[in-house]
């Protein structure tokens, strides 16, 4: 059964929302992952990095709500544009929002992944956004 980027992305999406950091680690690589995050200036990670970059942040966020706005490409390449909505836990470093907050980010994701379905290659461009 082929898979269709809108299903690849779909299931995606809801491993960050369910905030459960080994499903979201299944969708990458073991070996090999370039992961650039240029909201936290985390640049080129390997999957260790991003592991502790990205289980660091899950801690702080409540109730995600990523929300897909836009989607073009190949089953193995992506443009994804998203909203991020999240309730903050504790005060978010680098951010303008603290504890109890609902916090926003806009953005896109350049998603690239292999024959095997794994994603090898994402660099996001997002940014915090005030309004809900």
């Amino acid at each position: 059964m082929a898979v269709s980027l809108q299903s690849r992305v779909e299931a995606y999406r809801q491993s960050w929302n369910s905030r459960q950091l080994d499903r979201l680690l299944s969708h990458w690589v073991d070996d090999g992952l370039d992961y650039s995050d240029y909201l936290t200036q985390q640049i080129h990670m390997d999957k260790g990095a991003a592991k502790k970059v990205f289980g660091g942040m899950l801690s702080l966020c409540g109730d995600i709500d990523m929300v897909s706005r836009n989607l073009s490409g190949t089953t193995n390449s992506a443009v994804w544009e998203a909203d991020i909505n999240f309730t903050c836990l504790a005060d978010f470093p680098g951010s303008p929002f603290k504890k109890g907050d609902r916090a926003k980010t806009v953005g896109v994701s350049l998603i690239e992944w292999n024959s095997e379905g794994k994603i090898f290659k994402q660099s996001d461009y997002y940014c915090w956004s005030n309004s809900q």
